[in-house]
């Protein structure tokens, strides 16, 4: 009808024209709107035009009691539209009896302003009276938002916990779940987490379930790795003494499995009944067979002699068994004297090492973006077999990029847990839902959150620490390395190459060394990702130790350095990919883009080569030195990205790197043998 479009639209002229006529007036507010089942009023609330509808109630008596097909009144159109269409309705609304009424779907006007995610609304209608305790089809406000998304969230839920401090620990009567429980996504839970920090991560259920156990339950991945990163005990045990681990395996959930063990999760826990999920795994269908080698993979036992009920494959009496054979590939001529040589230098190392000589042990980290994950996997599996943490045997580090990022956080003193909880969760604020170049400053400030903002590189003592960086301001650019330590003898602490700068702030280096282009703005328009130059900093290191050593030589220096090891993390190894066009003619437009776009990749992928020549020129110079080294870097099934956004294939890249150092095991254990010998 002519008077809902007038509503629509905002034509205050029409109403005023019909006002003359009294019964017309009256008659024509109370026409339904089909076949939407609204009255002119809710029209010209939801279309926003405040001057309308305040002439509506004041002149033409317009009431606020009316109510459309679903029961909604104006106020619950109001809480989509704006703050200041609350307050006008709220002027008229003395007892407050609208503000709070409940449509026939359950809901009240604060309910739908938080499933709409109207932050400034649900702000707006709390102020004019709106109630917090009333439950809409058994929710409360702060469950509501919990299953709501997107950029307002955050505001959202901090708007509800200002109203209502306690409503955080609201839970559902049927069910026990907390707002963590029923949480519908990771946005959700980042937004609560970060407004209230403190809240209780292992929280219950009335079925003695964590949010943890019940994500898991639910296959919510990403909200379980966010509940990771927070802090939630991954070990927590329901009434039932399940693990998440139990509970993932007993729903035949592969990839939930994976994603736990990769993190960390205790495999060999047993619930109340005796059983570990190995024990489990072993009693399922054939789709247990698979479980059952990732739970072996991630360090899972044999039942205990004294179990009984156990399958043949979780079975103590069955422990000679070889669980897990090691995959060999067939040496070339090359390799196998790489391996003799390699043989040669450990057996002359451990026998000085037996003499009484102190030996400086080198690590090296790689660049490569998100797949600083890969470093943190690598380097667990080798801190649990030397049963130590790998940075006490550790006298020289070197990093690029994100390599420099783990190396200063292990030189801080931070496990290799915190560091992963750090990569997992830097993803998420950097780049979920954005797109390239990334927020420098948002960069910067997740630097300083978790290295600090007044640590200085110089504060590091020990190990001597290199982050590599590219010093760009002029041609040809060079690498530049900034470092926590002086030469012997060296009086000119600043040079061209290198530079120990007492104040330069750590988050600073790490920025310079991390400033990769197209993903973060350069430092000082100065700086750029060290990458570009040494992205795998083995070889620079080296160098580093043999000036170092120079320098002692040449200073008469009484310390004496030479190298036990040299151990180098790669970032991964992509898999090889066919090259369809190289040519560059004229003829073939389609083909000569393809070219181009084919070179680009060859020029960026040596510019910043991790493997290959970079690993060969490393190895055979310790060799020459007679110095074991040791290169670790996993094959990947897929050329991930340095920005990779998914938690899927995250997981993905954390588990084949897993599979791969359990398949290198026997190499591993070449590396930490001795460790009471400084190796």
């Amino acid at each position: 009808l002519p008077v809902h479009v007038a509503a629509k639209l905002g034509m205050k002229n029409y109403f005023e024209l019909i006002k003359s006529n009294q019964l017309s007036c009256k008659q024509q507010l109370s026409h339904v709107c089909q076949p939407e089942g609204c009255y002119p009023l809710h029209i010209a609330v939801e279309s926003g035009n405040v001057d309308l509808v305040v002439y509506m109630i004041d002149c033409l008596q317009a009431s606020l009691t009316v109510t459309d097909i679903r029961g909604q009144t104006p106020f619950h159109y109001a809480a989509r539209t704006s703050p200041t269409m609350i307050a006008a309705l709220a002027c008229y609304d003395n007892e407050k009896s609208r503000i709070n009424a409940l449509s026939k779907d359950g809901y009240t006007p604060l309910f739908l302003s938080i499933s709409s995610c109207k932050p400034t609304c649900t702000a707006a209608l709390l102020k004019q009276g709106a109630v917090l305790n009333i439950m809409c089809n058994g929710r409360s406000p702060i469950h509501m938002a919990m299953l709501q998304s997107g950029n307002k969230l955050n505001e959202m839920i901090k708007t509800l916990v200002e109203a209502s401090p306690d409503c955080i620990y609201q839970a559902e009567k049927q069910t026990g779940n907390s707002a963590l429980h029923v949480a519908g996504n990771k946005q959700a839970l980042n937004a609560l987490l970060s407004v209230c920090p403190d809240i209780n991560l292992n929280c219950r259920n009335n079925a003695g379930q964590t949010a943890l156990h019940l994500h898991t339950y639910l296959n919510n991945l990403s909200c379980v790795v966010a509940l990771y990163y927070h802090g939630a005990d991954l070990n927590a045990k329901d009434t039932n003494g399940n693990t998440s681990l139990h509970i993932a395996v007993s729903a035949e959930n592969e990839s939930m499995t994976k994603a736990l063990l990769v993190l960390g999760a205790d495999p060999n826990i047993v619930n109340d009944n005796g059983h570990s999920p190995r024990h489990t795994a072993a009693r399922l269908n054939v789709r247990g067979r698979e479980l059952m080698r990732c739970l072996i993979i991630g360090g899972a036992i044999r039942c205990p002699i004294e179990s009984s009920g156990c399958a043949a494959t979780c079975s103590y009496r069955n422990a000679d068994e070889s669980d897990l054979s090691v995959q060999y590939t067939a040496l070339n001529y090359l390799e196998t004297v790489s391996v003799c040589k390699q043989e040669k230098c450990i057996k002359k190392v451990v026998e000085m090492a037996a003499t009484g000589k102190k030996f400086d042990v080198l690590l090296s980290l790689d660049g490569g973006g998100i797949r600083g994950v890969i470093l943190v996997q690598i380097l667990l599996y080798i801190e649990a077999a030397l049963k130590k943490p790998l940075i006490s045997y550790v006298t020289w580090l070197a990093g690029t990029s994100t390599g420099g990022f783990l190396a200063a956080g292990l030189a801080k003193g931070m496990s290799l847990r915190d560091c992963q909880k750090i990569y997992l969760r830097m993803k998420d604020c950097l780049f979920e839902g954005r797109i390239r170049p990334y927020q420098s400053d948002a960069f910067e400030q997740l630097i300083k959150a978790n290295i600090g903002e007044t640590s200085k590189i110089t504060d590091i003592v020990s190990p001597k620490l290199i982050i590599t960086t590219v010093l760009a301001e002029k041609h040809p650019v060079q690498l530049h390395m900034f470092r926590n330590y002086t030469l012997p003898g060296d009086d000119n602490q600043c040079c061209t190459q290198c530079s120990y700068i007492p104040d330069i702030p750590l988050w600073k280096v790490l920025r310079c060394s991390s400033a990769a282009p197209t993903y973060f703005d350069s430092v000082d328009n100065k700086f750029v990702d060290g990458g570009l130059i040494a992205n795998n900093p083995a070889l620079d290191l080296l160098s580093e130790f043999e000036r170092y050593k120079s320098c002692q030589e040449f200073s008469e220096c009484n310390e004496e350095a030479s190298v036990g090891c040299l151990l180098s993390i790669g970032t991964g190894r992509i898999p090889d990919m066919p090259i369809e066009s190289l040519n560059l003619g004229f003829i073939n437009v389609i083909d000569m883009v393809s070219a181009f776009k084919n070179l680009g990749y060859m020029v960026m992928d040596q510019v910043t080569a991790a493997e290959g020549r970079p690993v060969d020129r490393a190895r055979s110079w310790c060799h020459c030195m007679g110095v074991p080294f040791f290169r670790f870097s996993t094959p990947m099934s897929k050329d991930y990205a340095l920005d990779t956004k998914s938690d899927q294939d995250l997981i993905q890249m954390m588990w084949e790197t897993l599979e791969y150092v359990v398949n290198e095991r026997n190499e591993i254990a070449r590396l930490v043998i001795r460790p009471e010998l400084n190796l």
